[in-house]
């Protein structure tokens, strides 16, 4: 019975020391709540708010076309937030949030801030109008080499750039997709093509540089809206067109940076005489159904399913532990500091004594399985023998537990088990050794439970006593263990076993000794007042250190009283 539950304690040992897991699980759900808890108080949302978010985001991140950890969701929703303070513009949007991280591989902030500046720059805010966009610029790096990832990295500045000539919504989108997709071609990375573009519409809204273009027949302004440039490609085709393709004559608008944005196209206008490329760019689709399929395509990956489990993990693991965990802190946190810190040492103490017990129990299970199957039957046989079984009724346990539960292991063993159950135990091969290295950690197993016992109550005789066994036994197992190694027949472990038992008797009853012979020192005090109250006389027999016993005469009338 004994084995069984050191079995089962030690079993929850394991899954502590292996739930480092379960302690990073715990530190995840803080961590996750944490950052919810203020995302709300940056967007200013109420608890029920926030929930409701957060379920939107796990439900995303756990989609079949997007499967992604929620944190890289949360971390597009936090940039969102940071630059526009709607929260509702990022609640709106996790699922494009999630298709565009995962069918780009760009990172949460890195679309998040995408989004932000496309509601910002153009004006394009619901889920669907953002959808169109992120399918456009999918589309358009496809075609060209500035992917939407490379957008998202460099959006913040191109964006920025473009929304300077006035132009909104989705046809601004992919007026300034296409330049940054030609322009690429004339550079070497994307964030010199974004540097570029800046250069180029710096240029276009110069003061200067508007008169001169505008005396040689350029039209900048929208006839339609003149707050407004033209769209930025028909401007370029019309500046190419009007130069013939000229550098020289070019460079006397556009400095070298912004020429670079230009090369692209004029290669090909001086290769071809049009814009091809340019045309192709600009009317790529928009319907979502390119970014649906990259996102289908990437969950696919083994990083996509992996991902899809810890999301589903997180969730289940946040909904099961986040409420818990509250009421345990708070519960924690409304201890008596003086009280907790006992309970902390209790803890401490008992936790490395028991931890003792299981790795023997463990180290018996490991050498001696078959050995304990026999001596278990023996042991259930011998039970079964007993009329009556004898029972102890234990009340307010560890309180009032009777005697010592070691003590009554091994009066059981001696007196009752081995006895009734000799027959079965002589069928097993070297009973002697095997039934030695199981009573070990039996006696080791209830020594453990007194001393705890006897720290949480405060008896001091019992917690010597096992004080005792335990540390007799340690000292005896290490002398078995070098003995039995020499010895002949016996063996480390048998001798390690058989120590650990004489050690543990002879240091119990040493405790047990001790600490009788400080309880037997007691103070004798005897107090004597006359029939009106006073003291008469004092007297003191011996020194106490367990205790002080009071003999008091306090004459008739006190005693009447």
């Amino acid at each position: 019975m004994v084995g069984r539950t050191l079995d089962s304690i030690g079993n929850r040992y394991a899954g502590l020391v292996t739930g480092i897991g379960a302690a990073g699980t715990i530190r995840s759900v803080a961590a996750l709540d944490r950052r919810l808890v203020y995302l709300g108080i940056q967007a200013n949302k109420t608890g029920d708010q926030i929930a409701k978010l957060r379920e939107g985001v796990f439900q995303a991140a756990q989609m079949p076309d997007i499967r992604l950890d929620p944190n890289q969701i949360l971390n597009a929703i936090d940039k969102i937030v940071e630059k526009t303070g709607d929260l509702e513009l990022a609640e709106s949007n996790i699922r494009n949030i999630g298709l565009a991280i995962r069918a780009t591989g760009a990172e949460g902030g890195d679309i998040g801030a995408m989004v932000a500046d496309m509601a910002e720059k153009f004006g394009v805010k619901t889920a669907a109008g953002l959808n169109s966009v992120l399918d456009l610029l999918i589309n358009q790096g496809k075609f060209g080499a500035f992917t939407l990832a490379n957008v998202a990295t460099q959006g913040e500045r191109v964006t920025s750039a473009y929304a300077a000539t006035g132009r909104r919504g989705l046809s601004a989108v992919r007026e300034m997709g296409a330049m940054l997709q030609l322009g690429k071609r004339g550079v070497g990375s994307a964030e010199q093509a974004a540097t570029a573009l800046e250069a180029l519409i710096r240029t276009l809204n110069d003061g200067e540089k508007r008169k001169l273009l505008t005396k040689n027949g350029i039209r900048l302004i929208d006839p339609d809206d003149p707050k407004r440039l033209r769209a930025v490609t028909d401007i370029v085709k019309d500046i190419v067109k009007a130069t013939d393709g000229d550098v020289a004559k070019i460079s006397q608008v556009f400095d070298a940076e912004a020429q670079r944005a230009l090369n692209g196209i004029l290669a090909e206008y001086k290769d071809t005489g049009g814009f091809a490329s340019l045309d192709a760019v600009l009317n790529q689709t928009s319907d979502g159904a390119q970014l649906l399929e990259d996102a289908s395509k990437a969950t696919r990956q083994l990083e996509g399913s992996l991902a899809g489990l810890n999301a589903a993990w997180k969730r289940y693991t946040f909904n099961k532990i986040s409420g818990p965990m509250r009421e345990i802190v708070d519960a924690i946190n409304s201890i008596d500091a003086a009280k907790l810190e006992k309970i902390i040492d209790i803890a401490v103490n008992g936790g490395l004594l028991l931890g003792g017990a299981v790795i023997a129990r463990k180290v018996q299970n490991r050498f001696f399985g078959s050995a304990a199957g026999g001596v278990a039957s023996g042991l259930a046989g011998a039970a079964s023998s007993l009329k009556p079984i004898p029972v102890w009724v234990v009340n307010n346990v560890p309180g009032k537990m009777p005697g010592s539960i070691a003590g009554k292991f091994g009066k059981v063993a001696a007196g009752t088990g081995v006895a009734a159950g000799a027959t079965r135990f002589a069928r097993v091969r070297g009973i002697g050794a095997r039934l030695t290295t199981i009573a070990a950690p039996v006696l080791a197993a209830g020594h453990v439970y007194d001393y705890g016992a006897a720290r949480l109550t405060g008896n001091v005789a019992r917690q010597s006593k096992a004080s005792g066994a335990l540390s007799g036994g340690a000292l005896g197992a290490a002398g078995g263990a070098a003995a039995g190694s020499v010895v002949p027949v016996v063996g480390t472990l048998v001798g390690a076993a058989i120590g650990g038992l004489i050690g543990m008797f002879a240091g119990g009853a040493a405790g047990e000794k001790l600490q009788q012979k400080v309880e037997d020192r007691k103070l004798d005090v005897n107090i004597k007042v006359d029939q009106e109250g006073r003291v008469k006389d004092v007297t003191t027999e011996g020194y106490a250190v367990g205790g002080i016993m009071r003999n008091v005469d306090v004459g008739i009338l006190l005693g009447g009283m």
